[in-house]
């Protein structure tokens, strides 16, 4: 909007006379460019002989859904210490399905 104003003011309404009063204070012969964008570079650290740099090890952990899931219906459980109700409501699922999801997962909470 801004860049077709000022390449035809007189598409300007009332409503942006403001706005027109601070594109008269440009000077003429300043033009507008489009902003370029340059992708963003990597990084490198380098360790320039520091030998203080602690090993780093990955550790493996599960993205299996079903694992996340009862995790967090043991976790919610914990939470409300065994009151199912609350643990259903809490993880925004009805008590029958709670119940369900306890016998499929072999919990004995």
């Amino acid at each position: 909007m801004f860049l077709e104003i000022v390449q035809n003011p007189s598409i300007a309404t009332s409503q942006h006379s403001g706005f027109m009063n601070d594109l008269k204070e440009l000077k003429p012969n300043e033009s507008f460019q489009p902003a370029s964008i340059t992708a963003a570079q990597p990084m490198v650290i380098h360790n320039n002989g520091h030998e203080d740099i602690h090993h780093h090890e990955e550790v493996e952990e599960s993205l299996n859904i079903m694992d996340k899931e009862k995790e967090l219906i043991v976790k919610a459980l914990k939470k409300h210490k065994g009151k199912r109700k609350d643990a259903a409501s809490d993880l925004g699922i009805s008590e029958r399905t709670l119940y369900r999801k306890l016998k499929e997962y072999d919990i004995n909470e």
